[in-house]
Order: C-alpha cells, then sequence, then structure tokens
C-alpha cells in the first residue's frame, strides 16, 4: 500500500476553469448590487475583497475534502496545489477591474462605470462559455447555447441590478 504522505494533488483544469466562470459571476453579482452613491475605487475594493474571502472559502472547502478522501493532513505542496487551482476566482476579474478604475480615472459617474465593468464582465462570460464549452468537446448548436447560458448568467446579474434600481 502506498504512503498516503506521498499522494500527489495535480493541479486541476477543470476545478480552475469553474473558480473562473465563479469569479465572474461573483464579480457580477457584486456590481450589479454596489451602492450607485459609492466611489468606483471603493466598488473595485469590494469585488476583489468578495472574490479574495470567496477564495479562501473555496480553498478551505477542497483542502477539507482533500483531506476527508485521502485520511491525513495534507503537506504544504498539496494545500499549494489546491490553493493555486481556486485563483482564477480573482485573477479572471482583472478586465472589469480595470473597466473600473479607467471609469474612475474618467471621472465617470459610479452608474456607469459599474455599467462598464458588467459589460466587460458579460462578455468575458460569453467568451469564457464558449472556449470551455469548446474545450469539452461541444460543437454546433449546442455550442452556441453553452456560451450563451454562461452569457445569460451576467444578464441575470443585470436584470437584479435594474429590479433593485427601480
Amino acid at each position: 500500500m502506498a504512503d498516503p504522505e506521498l499522494e500527489v494533488i495535480r493541479p486541476n483544469v477543470g476545478r480552475r476553469s469553474a473558480s473562473a466562470l465563479y469569479g465572474l459571476i461573483i464579480s457580477c453579482a457584486v456590481l450589479a448590487t454596489a451602492s450607485p452613491d459609492a466611489r468606483l475605487v471603493g466598488v473595485a475594493l469590494l469585488v476583489i475583497g468578495t472574490l479574495a474571502i470567496y477564495w479562501v472559502a473555496e480553498t478551505y472547502v477542497h483542502a477539507m475534502a482533500a483531506r476527508q478522501q485521502q485520511h491525513h493532513e495534507l503537506t504544504g505542496a498539496q494545500f499549494l496545489v489546491i490553493a493555486r487551482d481556486g485563483l482564477p476566482i480573482i485573477t479572471i476579474t482583472f478586465a472589469p477591474l480595470v473597466a473600473l478604475l479607467i471609469a474612475a480615472l474618467l471621472g465617470l459617474s459610479t452608474e456607469l462605470g459599474e455599467d462598464i465593468a458588467l459589460a466587460v464582465n458579460i462578455a468575458l462570460l460569453l467568451g469564457f462559455g464558449y472556449h470551455m464549452s469548446k474545450d469539452a468537446g461541444i460543437r454546433g448548436l449546442r455550442l452556441v447555447i453553452s456560451a450563451l447560458i454562461a452569457g445569460l448568467l451576467g444578464l441575470a446579474m443585470v436584470g437584479l441590478k435594474i429590479f433593485l434600481n427601480h
């Protein structure tokens, strides 16, 4: 029987993709529900802070699940693989955050800056949904539908924003 301390936890491409998709959806939710009275830099910090908390929570859950499955404490190297696999939840939102900061530098209103960042987020959801689906072997009309579903998740957040603001 192999020594459990020698078990290798390999990077998980599927988890990384899921983390990225979750990051975009969560950032859409934060952007959609952020106060229109907030400053854009504050909204950007809110997005980063929220995603950092989700990353810590996701890392904890996956580490505990791996420990439960292996019945032993994880090594530092094993834990690092798990933590890195979840980082896309934060890193995928670089473009929407840059959009927020550029809007702030241009002196745009919070609402307009949030809308621009939401549009960038939805474009990323569509693109990421397309590439993720294509990598999963989905083709033709099903590929288009799968990508649209990812984009609709962002549009649902826009709907939430409209509902909350009216």
